[in-house]
């Protein structure tokens, strides 16, 4: 399932670039909470994120997130929606959350990870990766951290497409059933060249010239 983490946040009391920046040099990551009601705007631990994130290892992330001056007992259930990184510096700028009812469905894409070697490939063909992430509907409780598929019986023309995918408890896939997730090619082979076509044979100018003067001799 996936990986669920605690979080604490503060309200942010100033907004805008100036207050931003502030947060940031204070140890701070500026986030947003979306859902219910308006936007919230919050700050969370620097040090706390990262940690929880780095431990997390994928790609939907469930927190349990309390904001300070709520009662203690309440806590938001919340989905990582968009973590921005500085482009070059390796840290976090700001943060998105989407919060969600623990008893209500949910749509999210999973990641799809593939293991064993396909027979197809072992006789020389290519496993193409057709689609890396599936929609999947179900509760919070019950979000994949990942699809894992065994592609191990996949020979040459073979196919695995979303309807085949591993049935996993409470969760259903709404992406069309027919589509393939994983195929493996018969191996190209490049086709031999055909064979260059005989070089037309150069007009030999100074023989023209030669049969020319020796014609006019003639007459002479």
């Amino acid at each position: 399932m996936a990986h669920r983490i605690q979080l604490k946040a503060e309200r942010r009391t100033g907004l805008g670039t100036a207050a931003v920046k502030k947060s940031r040099r204070d140890g701070k990551i500026p986030a947003v909470l979306y859902g219910h009601g308006e936007p919230q705007a919050l700050e969370l631990s620097a040090v706390e994120l990262v940690r929880a994130l780095n431990a997390a290892h994928s790609e939907n992330v469930l927190v349990d997130l309390e904001i300070g001056g709520e009662a203690s007992a309440k806590k938001h259930l919340a989905l990582i929606k968009e973590v921005q990184q500085h482009p070059v510096k390796d840290k976090v700028l700001h943060v998105d959350l989407n919060e969600i009812d623990p008893n209500q469905t949910i749509h999210a894409e999973v990641i799809v990870e593939e293991f064993g070697e396909p027979i197809g490939v072992k006789n020389g063909g290519v496993l193409d990766h057709l689609m890396r992430h599936v929609r999947v509907e179900c509760l919070p409780a019950n979000l994949p951290s990942a699809i894992h598929v065994d592609v191990s019986g996949l020979d040459i023309g073979g196919a695995i497409h979303v309807g085949e995918l591993p049935k996993i408890e409470g969760v259903t896939y709404t992406n069309a059933p027919e589509l393939p997730v994983f195929m493996v090619h018969a191996p190209r082979v490049e086709e031999e060249a055909a064979p260059a076509a005989a070089a037309a044979e150069p007009e030999v100018i100074n023989q023209k010239k030669d049969a020319g003067a020796e014609a006019e001799k003639k007459e002479k």
